[in-house]
């Protein structure tokens, strides 16, 4: 795990993007670049701080949470 601020790529099966956080503590933003990302609520989490609603995404789609550190 990277202490904020950073950008680390999401590169897995169907699909490519980034996640990101700008300060400790501040949102989290995932982006989606290329495919699609589809997970049940709860199935998405960084740092342990999870996604608390179902995800589906694809290219050009990006979401936020509030994050911590």
């Amino acid at each position: 795990m990277f202490p904020p601020p950073y950008t680390m790529p999401l590169l897995i099966s169907n699909c490519e993007g980034s996640i990101s956080q700008a300060q400790p503590n501040g949102t989290i933003t995932l982006d989606i670049a290329f495919g699609s990302l589809k997970l049940p609520a709860g199935g998405l989490s960084v740092g342990g701080v999870s996604y608390a609603k179902p995800v589906d995404l694809k290219a050009g789609d990006s979401i936020s949470w509030r994050g911590t550190q």
